[in-house]
């Protein structure tokens, strides 16, 4: 699936998958092989990450139950980010990205499938 920010008309992610149940949000992005730009990978149920394992960095997008960004944060290999209480899934994307485009707080996402924010 791909992942838009329709407030500034851009894409996210090319190729996104969803992590739902309990196995794959604690997988996250190690499930994920050659992860490139482009790609990402939508945690729900999801309040805060971990990048402890991960040999990356990488931006985590906080978004609520209307899909509506939150914060974000650039997260460096094996930190834990901060735990964000109004966040239904965090959205992870290749570091740098939201600086480079101009994400910002109260952005609206979508994906060009049914996701249920």
């Amino acid at each position: 699936m791909q992942i838009f920010n329709t407030t500034r008309g851009i894409r996210l992610a090319a190729r996104a998958l969803q992590a739902r149940t309990f196995g794959a949000r604690l997988l996250g992005l190690r499930r994920l092989k050659n992860w490139t730009q482009g790609d990402g990978l939508y945690l729900a149920p999801c309040r805060w990450i971990h990048t402890f394992g991960l040999g990356v960095a990488l931006d985590a997008v906080y978004v609520n139950a209307q899909g509506r960004l939150l914060t974000w944060e650039t997260l460096k290999p094996w930190r834990l980010g901060r735990r964000v209480a109004a966040a239904a899934g965090v959205l992870e994307l290749p570091a740098g990205l939201c600086r480079n485009l101009g994400c910002a707080s109260g952005d609206q996402l979508a994906g060009d499938e049914t996701i249920i924010w």
